[in-house]
């Protein structure tokens, strides 16, 4: 008997990464961040192209990278990697 919870006993664990970089621009006092997450998973399917996704997850990422003004790119190798960045200025 299962509770619906219990991981297949082929389960694999993979691994999340999350890191951010801030590089500091003198002249402006702004800061360009780059936010990666990537993971060791299966990686995204080709199919799903991240400028009309289709599920909500992928639709917030679209709409915070337009809040912040920024990039969004996705990387595909050994796992799916996510580059988020922007600039963090004084004025926002």
């Amino acid at each position: 008997e299962s509770d619906g919870c219990s991981l297949p006993q082929d389960y694999e664990p993979r691994t999340l990464n999350v890191e951010h970089r801030t590089l500091a621009k003198q002249a402006t006092l702004a800061k360009q961040i780059t936010l990666i997450v990537q993971d060791n998973g299966i990686g995204i399917p080709e199919s799903i192209d991240i400028a009309t996704p289709t599920g909500f997850g992928l639709q917030l990422v679209g709409i915070l990278t337009e809040q912040l003004e920024g990039t969004l790119r996705i990387e595909r190798h050994e796992g799916t990697q996510f580059i988020l960045e922007f600039e963090l200025s004084g004025n926002k």
